[in-house]
């Protein structure tokens, strides 16, 4: 398992030993060893990032391992896109990702690439009782989970309905900004999990009208929504987030539901892209989300 830096490296040692931390807990579940990029101990400072081409060369280097955990998102990942493309990959190896944010690039090209699945999370801040160790060790073992309106009771059903097919999350606007290059992923028949920070509804609006108007949203056949936590101007008089989903759900004609917690929240969901998933949504407000059994990813303890 590689921990790399393709965006915000750490602000110091105390910020990188958490991450080391965390991520070695991981390896040891799935009985691998922890392997640091050298990255994660040069402190730029917050908000800085490594130059693009010492980015890819750590790129390069975790792809020769079977997990890459991402240090953190924050901004600088679309600037890999190019190089990640043509990096050359043995057709049998297909490395996991993990992580969230600015790294939906990344994901975009796992899928581009066909490398596998990928999981869109943060690695867990505890392994008992947390949301994230629940989904995470649900994707390493391969076994079946459900969530319903039972358990998360603040998830709104804004389009009923019913639909089957692998999932796909990405942070909204990153997502967007990938319409017209290369690693813009192919959507058709799958379920899209969006979620997004500090955008207002209009900015939500703009982004799915941009992934539309270039037929990126053909063929998807739900919407997940986050919870898109914002602020709003005091004055400001125009749709919500939840009034933009159910719009862009009803154009689509998609079943889909919002609020789900796997947004930049704490104790948030992981969803695991490319593992197929089911969604059902009831008129009255009942819905379930379940990821049929597949193959473990590796033994863990």
């Amino acid at each position: 398992m590689y921990l790399c830096v393709p965006a915000y490296g750490p602000n110091g040692p105390k910020d990188a030993r958490v991450s080391i931390d965390l991520t070695r807990q991981l390896a040891q579940r799935l009985g691998d060893e922890l392997v640091v990029s050298p990255l994660v101990s040069r402190y730029l400072g917050r908000g800085q990032r490594h130059s693009l081409q010492t980015r890819l060369d750590d790129l390069a280097q975790a792809l020769t391992h079977r997990y890459i955990v991402a240090f953190r998102g924050g901004y600088g990942s679309i600037e890999l896109a190019e190089g990640l493309l043509q990096m050359p990959v043995p057709a049998d190896h297909k490395p996991v990702l993990f992580g969230y944010s600015d790294i939906t690039v990344l994901h975009a090209v796992w899928q581009v690439r066909n490398w596998g699945q990928t999981f869109y999370g943060p690695m867990p801040d505890k392994w008992e009782d947390s949301r994230t160790a629940r989904d995470l060790m649900a994707m390493i073992s391969g076994q079946p989970l459900t969530i319903t309106s039972d358990t998360e009771a603040m998830t709104q059903v804004l389009a009923p309905g019913h639909a089957k097919g692998p999932c796909f999350a990405a942070c909204l606007t990153v997502l967007s900004h990938l319409v017209g290059t290369p690693a813009m992923p192919d959507l058709r028949g799958r379920v899209l999990a969006i979620e997004d920070i500090d955008e207002k509804p209009w900015q939500v609006d703009c982004a799915l009208a941009q992934l539309h108007l270039s037929g990126s949203l053909g063929g998807v056949v739900a919407i997940v929504g986050g919870q898109f936590p914002h602020t709003n101007h005091a004055d400001f008089m125009g749709n919500t987030c939840l009034q933009v989903l159910a719009h862009w759900a009803e154009r689509l004609k998609v079943p889909c539901i919002t609020r789900l917690p796997f947004s930049h929240l704490d104790d948030q969901m992981g969803l695991m892209n490319g593992r197929e998933l089911e969604l059902d949504a009831q008129a009255e407000g009942r819905w379930s989300i379940t990821w049929t059994e597949r193959e473990p990813l590796a033994r863990h303890g």
